[in-house]
């Protein structure tokens, strides 16, 4: 499996060791419609890659552009779309996916739109990261570990759930071919 990222210089390591959790569902899922649901024994694997923009805009440049036709022209059937939402610290309960860290739904459409253009299935798959994960130690598994309170959860998880909602109708409206949900938890 091959990996498309586009991302800064010093982050690409990081950034493409996040993308591990998308790669792997990639690997896994099955060539039909998010919407159905097939056992994994029956499941043909499915060849693709991660395409995946840190910032809002890059998604909507001529390199992205070259890149996804890049992407393509390696014989990869499936393209999987990586949008990512952002908490401040592990203890925040909203999750933001509004900010210029993150693709816009234009973008994204405009991308989905690209990759059937060039004959690719789509996966959209929303990430979930924290703020600042270089300077402070902290990574999206320490997400919830310092609640101490269900009103805590129940917020986080409301938010969660808005965040998850917002893309699942993106990409039902945008025609994304499957949907991911996923997210890393340390227990403790």
């Amino acid at each position: 499996m091959r990996t498309c990222v586009l991302a800064e210089g010093k982050t690409f390591v990081r950034r493409l060791a996040c993308l591990g959790a998308a790669v792997l569902t990639l690997a896994a899922a099955r060539p039909t419609s998010a919407w159905t649901y097939e056992s994994t024994a029956s499941r043909p694997f499915q060849e693709g890659l991660s395409f995946a923009a840190w910032w809002s805009g890059q998604y909507a440049t001529p390199e992205a552009d070259y890149s996804l036709s890049l992407l393509a022209s390696t014989g990869a059937e499936w393209v999987a779309l990586i949008v990512t939402g952002y908490q401040e610290t592990p203890w925040s309960t909203t999750i933001d996916y509004t900010s210029t860290r993150t693709p816009t739904d234009d973008e994204l459409a405009q991308v989905i739109r690209q990759a059937h253009s060039l004959g690719l299935r789509v996966m959209l798959k929303p990430h979930l990261d924290l703020e600042d994960e270089a300077t402070t130690g902290w990574w999206r598994g320490h997400i919830g570990t310092y609640f101490t309170t269900e009103a805590q959860w129940a917020a986080w998880f409301a938010s969660y759930r808005a965040f998850i909602t917002h893309y699942a109708q993106l990409a039902q409206q945008a025609g994304a071919d499957q949907f991911v949900v996923g997210y890393v938890v340390t227990t403790g």
